[in-house]
């Protein structure tokens, strides 16, 4: 199965993150870097190369002659483990983009702390 049939399986099945054990100090660190590197393989996470990205405007549509609807389209490129190249594309809305921007933001900062 491939990195993105996994992730579109995973994400029909809902949210299951890893568990996460943490060591003290002196404990044996090279278990620890030997059961994340299994948990790594087993998970088989994609690598993001590329984020592209298109703000557009929905003029109209068959169903609706006056929508303008602006959108933002992404487009990720992923190396995916077995060395093939993955592109998923999708579309938000301005506020949709905006949740996404404020979550990334709050994953930044979050990373900075580690």
């Amino acid at each position: 199965m491939s990195w993105c049939q996994s992730w579109r399986t995973a994400a029909r099945s809902g949210p299951n993150p890893p568990s996460r054990s943490c060591t003290g100090f002196g404990a044996n660190t090279g278990a620890a870097v030997h059961a994340q590197q299994e948990l790594q393989a087993s998970l088989r996470i994609g690598q993001v190369v590329d984020v592209q990205w298109r703000l557009g405007m929905a003029v109209s549509s068959d169903v609706c002659r006056s929508l303008n609807s602006p959108y933002v389209t992404l487009l990720l490129k992923i190396a995916e483990p077995s060395g093939l190249m993955c592109q998923k594309s999708f579309e938000m809305s301005i506020p949709q983009f905006q949740n996404f921007h404020k979550q990334f933001k709050e994953m930044a900062a979050l990373m900075e702390t580690v």
